[in-house]
């Protein structure tokens, strides 16, 4: 499971400023892995091939919860962070439809709400409609200890009725095409959807 590694490999990657803060902004990707438990929805700087490319729903809610692998070091998260997918939507007109965003502290029995962000309408007409979402999350500042994870919860809602409106995005690292979203062919959709997430090690 992928997470952030200790500080070496980290700050290789810093520029000047960073490495005096000890700090600096990371690039997770969405992707998902199986056992024979089942699927488990990940977020992780390394990019596998995702055992599925994206992920769909037509309900009226639908969470997906993504975890982070426990952290090896402390560290504070706070900040702004931006989340970028590419997301199609087809169906009924007349609604709404969005996906908020949840960032959390997971320290393995209790969540707590660090940064939210909501989409605008993605709803559009009948006509599929497929465009590329990026949103900003202002991160309460938040230590986290050695195990602890960041977890972060989409939810999407529509008023359409169950049913009546689709949503896809991406969860592939590698950028493979999926329905709908198909990078191989348009350069302008991914399915590597990521969040950025702003850190400095705390000691």
């Amino acid at each position: 499971m992928a997470d952030l590694e200790g500080a070496p490999t980290v700050i290789a990657s810093y520029n000047y400023e960073d490495i005096e803060d000890l700090g600096g902004t990371l690039k997770y990707y969405f992707y998902i892995a199986q056992d024979n438990t089942g699927e488990q929805y990940l977020l992780g700087k390394d990019n596998p091939y995702s055992v599925v490319n994206g992920l769909d729903t037509s309900a009226a809610t639908e969470t997906w919860t993504w975890d982070t692998g426990a952290f090896t070091t402390t560290r504070v998260i706070g900040g702004t962070s931006t989340v970028n997918m590419t997301v199609h939507t087809q169906g009924d007109t007349g609604g709404t439809a969005t996906l908020t965003y949840n960032l959390y502290h997971y320290d393995g029995s209790t969540e707590t709400l660090i940064g939210t962000a909501i989409t605008g309408n993605l709803g559009g007409g009948v006509s599929p409609i497929t465009q590329s979402v990026l949103n900003k999350i202002v991160i309460t500042p938040t230590r986290f200890k050695r195990g602890d994870t960041l977890r972060l919860k989409i939810v999407w809602a529509q008023s359409y009725g169950a049913g009546q409106k689709l949503v896809r995005y991406g969860t592939d690292p590698q950028n493979r095409d999926f329905t709908d979203i198909t990078p191989s062919t348009d350069a302008d959709e991914f399915t590597s959807s990521y969040i950025m997430i702003p850190f400095r090690i705390d000691d």
